[in-house]
């Protein structure tokens, strides 16, 4: 992880490198849509500040595979360090730290999956030496059918466009001019500093789902599979931000309603409100009024995520009564 370099790119983000401690599933049956709980702890110098609720704003990385493949692809070697400049005077800003490895550029900057942009689509048409190949991406980039069928729809980026159009050869520059940007993920946290401060947990859906429309192709989450395939040990950089989200300071009902990974941020709740019952309310000058959870799945058996500690807190108290609804069952 090029992790100073990545300061620069994102400098308005207060960046923590944080390491996977831990990753379980926490479905039952992954192949029917698999569903992780991640625990990161930061590395070095990264230092955690959160509430529970906050946001962790995770980088999104293509991964060093599908950056390689491009680089290849481009008759690039994927080490090389390059220098950009802006030519002109129309007060354009370089959209990276240079210099620059062109790995780096094809791994945390340019998304590489996200459905082309139109510009992008003429670049590539433009840059092909065979007259079919560059008269099939002018039609995609004029056409609004065809645009949206074939790229939107299907989900087509730079990286599956170059190995079906095999003689476009797209300028470096220019691809990192048009090509969409890779942004952080934002992620609920799933958990609160008063259990553990020295650690932060997402609660992610991992999506890898067939198209809509076109059953034969498969719809995979950038950063989902990223933070899927990371091993423990595995470092990411992520930023917190802070929310508004969070329990009233009085002795208000409350009422929580978190389906599927929904019941992320209700799970920091749990963990806060049993913090506040281990202690005598933790010094409140009030008595924390009716506390419910509404939690809906697919089947109990299957995605009832965190049943085991929902089901805990209830006992204990610290839940007034759990309120489930299971859509595929009688």
């Amino acid at each position: 992880l090029p992790f100073r370099w990545l300061q620069q790119l994102f400098p308005k983000l207060h960046l923590l490198e944080l390491a996977v401690g831990t990753s379980r599933e926490l479905t039952s049956d992954a192949a029917q849509g698999s569903v992780k709980h991640i625990e990161l702890e930061p590395v070095g110098a990264s230092k955690l500040n959160y509430e529970g609720a906050d946001d962790l704003a995770v980088l999104c990385d293509n991964g060093a595979e599908l950056a390689g493949k491009v680089a290849k692809r481009l008759g690039l070697a994927p080490a090389r360090q390059f220098k950009l400049k802006i030519i002109g005077s129309g007060g354009a800003k370089v959209p990276l730290p240079t210099p620059c490895a062109i790995s780096d550029a094809l791994r945390y900057v340019v998304d590489l999956r996200a459905p082309a942009p139109r510009p992008l689509l003429l670049l590539l048409a433009e840059s092909a030496s065979e007259p079919a190949e560059a008269a099939r991406l002018k039609e995609l980039a004029t056409s609004k059918e065809e645009y949206h069928d074939y790229v939107v729809r299907d989900g087509r980026g730079v990286a599956e466009l170059l190995d079906e159009f095999a003689s476009s050869a797209p300028p470096l520059g220019h691809l990192l001019e048009l090509a969409p940007k890779l942004a952080p993920r934002y992620y609920t946290i799933a958990s609160s500093p008063r259990k553990d401060a020295s650690t932060v947990h997402l609660t992610v859906k991992i999506l890898r789902e067939p198209m809509r429309g076109n059953e034969s192709r498969t719809k995979l989450g950038v950063c989902t599979t990223q933070l899927d395939a990371l091993p423990v040990g595995g470092t990411v950089g992520a930023a917190i931000r802070a929310s508004n989200f969070r329990l009233p300071t009085s002795s208000a009902p409350v009422v929580m309603v978190g389906p599927g990974t929904g019941v992320a941020p209700f799970r920091a709740f749990l963990q806060e409100l049993a913090a506040e019952k281990s202690i005598g309310a933790n010094g409140c000058k009030f008595t924390r009024g009716h506390t419910r959870l509404y939690f809906g799945c697919r089947r109990a058996s299957l995605d009832f995520l965190y049943e085991d500690e929902i089901r805990a807190a209830e006992k204990a108290g610290v839940l007034s009564c759990v309120r489930t609804a299971f859509s595929r069952e009688q």
